[in-house]
């Protein structure tokens, strides 16, 4: 049933789109059942000469066909499905998902060996992912690195193509499959692939760190360090949530993270041992506040660059009727510089 007449002359066209790939598919079946044909090459070539389809769609035409086939399961009407139908189609939609991934991936990796990224001006085939889809850098990355490596690992492919693992299950496998490690896990794909189609992506992670650990326990693929010394790996990203918090993400060089490390050490504090055990805070929660005492104490010391002549320090704006408590009266919401808007209370916890 289709829910609006959109949907519905959507719904027509992918039938017909469909009907057309199905008269192809049988038409493509029967030529190559057909006596005399004994190689792809001659089916092709015979249907040629007869004034016939010529083979298997175009990526192009496939991807049409894909498109309407998920027009006609979106316009299906789910209230007039039972229970059993459901529940089947959220699971074979999952192994659908991973083999649409499957697909991708193996264009992915065509991208990435003809360096197709570089003719829309990009300089990776991960940063042209992230651009053209809007995906995380760390996403982007692992799909592209999974892409390149599954050159080796023939049977996670193929479990992938069918649906029998996901993509996390992939990447629990390829992300260590760096090159010290890559026989090992290579040598081991048959078990490692028999885990992922009954195990979780965590359990997978798990017995992949093992296997690597035995080989390569540093497991590192850096190339060397140029002239200058930098990585050029590192790489830090600091980005607002929708619910105002901040989300940090980053890949410190050695040096760095050992600063780091000893700076937060210096400034962590352990919870009072009369804390109640619903606020006590967990290991992660310590070092949180542990970065905002040694950046609130780095303001304060002042030393830092100013920008335009201002000392470095913590920019809020707020009205007046916010600072009082008024929050109705308030002309406007109050702002941090770069965080954007925050609640009132925050704005008068920042003015004590």
């Amino acid at each position: 049933m289709y829910r609006s007449a959109a949907g519905l002359a959507l719904g027509r066209r992918g039938e017909a789109r469909a009907c057309v790939a199905r008269e192809r598919s049988a038409t493509y079946a029967a030529g190559r059942q057909r006596p005399g044909v004994q190689s792809e090459g001659e089916h092709q070539a015979g249907w040629r000469d007869a004034g016939g389809w010529p083979g298997p769609p175009s990526l192009a035409e496939a991807l049409d066909q894909l498109e309407a086939a998920i027009q006609s399961v979106a316009s299906a009407d789910l209230d007039l499905e039972d229970d059993r139908a459901v529940l089947d189609a959220a699971v074979r939609l999952q192994r659908l998902e991973s083999r649409c991934v499957a697909s991708q991936l193996g264009v992915v990796d065509v991208v990435a060996r003809r360096d197709a990224f570089r003719r829309d001006g990009a300089v990776t085939a991960a940063s042209w992912l992230r651009g053209r889809t809007g995906a995380d850098h760390g996403a982007a990355k692992r799909r592209v690195q999974a892409a390149v490596r599954l050159r080796r690992l023939p049977e996670l492919r193929a479990a992938l193509e069918a649906g029998e693992v996901t993509l996390d299950h992939v990447t629990a496998i390829t992300a260590a499959a760096v090159p010290t490690r890559m026989d090992a896990i290579a040598d081991a794909e048959a078990t490692l692939v028999r885990l992922a189609k009954t195990a979780r992506p965590h359990d997978v992670r798990v017995a992949v760190r093992h296997l690597a650990d035995q080989v390569d326990r540093d497991g590192t693929d850096a190339e060397p360090l140029p002239d200058d010394g930098m990585d050029q790996r590192r790489e830090l990203t600091l980005t607002r949530t929708v619910d105002g918090l901040g989300e940090l993400r980053g890949l410190l060089d050695t040096v760095t993270a050992e600063l780091l490390a000893t700076a937060l050490d210096a400034v962590d504090a352990p919870d009072d041992p009369d804390t109640p055990p619903e606020r006590r805070r967990s290991p992660a929660q310590r070092r949180h506040d542990a970065l905002h005492e040694l950046l609130r104490r780095t303001l304060e010391a002042g030393g830092l660059p100013t920008k335009g002549g201002i000392p470095a320090h913590l920019f809020a704006m707020a009205d007046l009727a916010t600072l009082a408590g008024a929050d109705e009266a308030a002309a406007r919401p109050p702002r941090l510089r770069y965080m954007g808007e925050i609640s009132p209370e925050v704005a008068r916890r920042i003015a004590r």
